[in-house]
């Protein structure tokens, strides 16, 4: 079975692309003549909010590496050396824009470096954020005051945006970003990654349906807002997923419980391919799971509501459908209901 890698999503370089309106053009001048693979990445910016580039590998003549696509608009990017272990440790982070734009790494005393970044204007622009919050890579931890304060500065930074994402997602979300409501530029509210922060921090997330196939292979509905006044835990799991395993043991032994079946209402949700689905019913039955599972390949329908970069995933509604709590350890979710908690984390 295929088995999906809870990994950073790798773009690998190419040599041609068919174009489109806002194409862009990264060349890396491999100077230091590593001979090595070089890929480029950066998870969910790349993936979810409309950056394309071509996933063929082809190393280009005269240790140039061209990575062509299209953009939106300025994204992030990190640059790797793959299959290496010489270069392993190179990793650095950029943002590119449509158009053309070109860095070169050498090889000095302390191992390879980038000689020469991009003259671009979102470059330009990185280096002052990096000024503006006094430091050297876009992956410290900001005090959230700080990062608030920064795009209240510059409430059409794309930087300012991308880094309140990836350390909501990385090191957890603050209250203090809530301000941002009131601060970004009516551009930067139109985006995709906007709207995506908005839905999951900014606003309670109300599921009421979902678009799901059963075990016949037959595309369905499922209603989360039909529940005999029980709230609903939704699980997304894969079947070579060892951590989904443990916890649908967990929940199983938890569900034995009359007092949490009488108020839960499980659904698993696998991400499976379909052609996996007797393996799904063989590991199901295995285990003793006696409530509905459904399919939604590689989460599809899913990630137009979350970001799934971990598995198992959770989401638990209330009678309502309302989203009150992600990713809740099963065994405080009794306590947690009994409590009236409302959390978006």
């Amino acid at each position: 079975m295929f088995k999906k890698l809870l990994t950073v999503s790798l773009f690998l370089l190419s040599c041609g692309y068919i174009y489109s309106q806002q194409p862009f053009s990264f060349t890396i001048i491999d100077s230091a003549g590593t001979n090595s693979t070089l890929t480029i990445g950066e998870s969910y910016f790349m993936q979810k909010f409309g950056m394309n580039v071509d996933s063929d590998s082809v190393v280009c003549k005269n240790n140039r590496y061209i990575f062509k696509g299209t953009l939106e608009h300025p994204t992030a990017v990190r640059i790797y050396f793959s299959n290496n272990k010489k270069y392993g440790r190179f990793n650095h982070f950029f943002f590119i824009e449509p158009g053309n734009q070109e860095i070169v790494i050498k090889n000095g005393e302390k191992g390879l470096f980038v000689a020469s970044r991009p003259a671009t204007k979102i470059e330009n622009e990185y280096q002052s954020f990096l000024q503006f919050v006094n430091s050297d890579n876009a992956d410290a931890v900001l005090e959230p005051k700080l990062l608030v304060s920064y795009i209240q500065k510059y409430p059409s930074s794309y930087i300012g945006l991308f880094k309140l994402i990836d350390q909501s997602l990385m090191s957890g979300f603050s209250k203090e970003f809530t301000a941002v409501k009131t601060l970004f530029s009516s551009e930067i509210v139109k985006t995709k990654e906007y709207k995506y922060f908005e839905n999951r921090y900014l606003r309670q997330l109300n599921l009421k349906t979902l678009s799901v196939v059963n075990s016949e292979k037959t595309k369905i509905k499922i209603d989360l807002s039909n529940t005999e006044a029980k709230h609903t835990l939704l699980v997304i799991w894969f079947n070579d997923c060892l951590p989904c395993i443990h916890e649908m043991k967990q929940l199983v032994q938890l569900n034995h419980n009359s007092e949490f079946s009488k108020k839960i209402r499980i659904i698993h949700i696998s991400v499976d391919s379909l052609k996996f689905i007797n393996e799904n019913r063989t590991t199901l039955k295995k285990y003793g799971v006696s409530w509905k599972n459904y399919w939604d390949v590689n989460g599809e329908q899913l990630k137009k509501y979350i970001i799934l970069d971990s598995y198992p995933s959770s989401l638990l509604l209330d009678n309502r459908a309302n989203v009150v709590a992600q990713n809740i350890d099963p065994e405080e979710i009794l306590e947690y209901i009994s409590s009236g908690n409302i959390s978006l984390e």
